[in-house]
């Protein structure tokens, strides 16, 4: 009797490369999620420097270019605290421990592996700067003329 043939025998048809991309970037975002500190990290950020913005900033707010120092900084801030530390965080915890390796041993190469782990700090930090400039306009920044 062939392999083929016998009914208790079920092989696994492959998975395409653009599916696990897929599922791990799904799996990073919910181990993302799943952790209070990263939810908190995500909703403080932007409500801190909209709050400092609102208290300290009162000279700079008074021109259009003061403003757009006030968004610059807020961005550097977003992108520097989430994304590149949360994305520092991911790489090293999965090197620590050999999930990086078994990753390896998967169709998936090397690129998606990296790009599949660092997708949701980014999306996370593109959520991150779109409430803190939404919130610049609500306080009174001036929506620019040529984006």
């Amino acid at each position: 009797m062939s392999a083929t043939s016998d009914p208790l025998i079920i092989t696994a048809s492959p998975r395409k490369p653009g599916h696990l991309w897929w599922a791990l970037v799904v799996s990073e975002l919910r181990v993302f999620l799943r952790q209070p500190i990263m939810i908190a990290l995500a909703l403080f950020v932007p409500a801190g420097l909209l709050g400092i913005t609102a208290v300290g900033e009162r000279s700079a707010t008074a021109s259009p270019e003061g403003w757009a120092a006030i968004a610059g900084r807020n961005a550097a801030a977003v992108l520097c605290i989430t994304v590149y530390f949360v994305s520092l965080n991911t790489i090293t915890a999965r090197r620590h421990t050999l999930a990086l390796k078994r990753l390896r041993t998967t169709p998936l190469p090397d690129a998606g592996i990296v790009s599949g782990l660092l997708i949701p700090p980014l999306l996370v930090g593109l959520f991150q700067l779109t409430v803190v400039h939404l919130g610049l306009i609500m306080l009174g920044a001036p929506v620019p003329a040529r984006p």
